[in-house]
């Protein structure tokens, strides 16, 4: 597929929908701590198991970030810790940290979004190339949220 090909194309995502469409979902806060996966360390993710209205025969797992100017959820641990009580991450307990989390993870939340999609990770390299930590390349979705109704 060329790059014109897919300008023309409407690109449907994980979700059901074209990327790029602004749609209402049901999703549950899940902690990437408990993913044991050292690249989800500290962020939380979705899970989104409704899309309009429409239960997902399985529900999907996405990274997701805020849009400009939208206060949205919070994005990962440090960031849980400053809105909810102006302190950095390192001025909090684990303690109180972990009780933070406890009324956040699991919750279900109404949420507008759209799926966007890139391509990222290390390619193919020529030789003498030394490698560096990523992922393979490919292509990924992610959700941008604008409204947590």
């Amino acid at each position: 597929m060329t790059v014109a090909e897919l300008q023309r194309t409407d690109v449907i995502g994980r979700l059901g929908v074209p990327l790029g469409r602004c749609v209402p979902i049901l999703a549950v806060v899940v902690s990437g701590d408990s993913l044991r996966s050292k690249a989800e360390t500290a962020r939380y993710l979705l899970r989104v198991i409704e899309v309009e209205g429409r239960t997902l025969v399985e529900p999907q797992l996405f990274r997701y970030s805020n849009a400009p100017g939208v206060a949205g959820l919070p994005l990962n641990q440090s960031d849980h810790t400053q809105r909810a009580h102006g302190k950095q991450a390192t001025e909090f307990s684990a303690e109180d940290a972990a009780e933070l989390e406890r009324d956040f993870v699991g919750t279900e939340r109404r949420l507008v979004i759209y799926e966007v999609g890139e391509f990222r990770g290390i390619p193919s390299l020529p030789k003498n190339v030394p490698e560096w930590q990523d992922r393979a390349f490919g292509f990924s979705t992610s959700l941008v949220l604008v409204q947590n109704e």
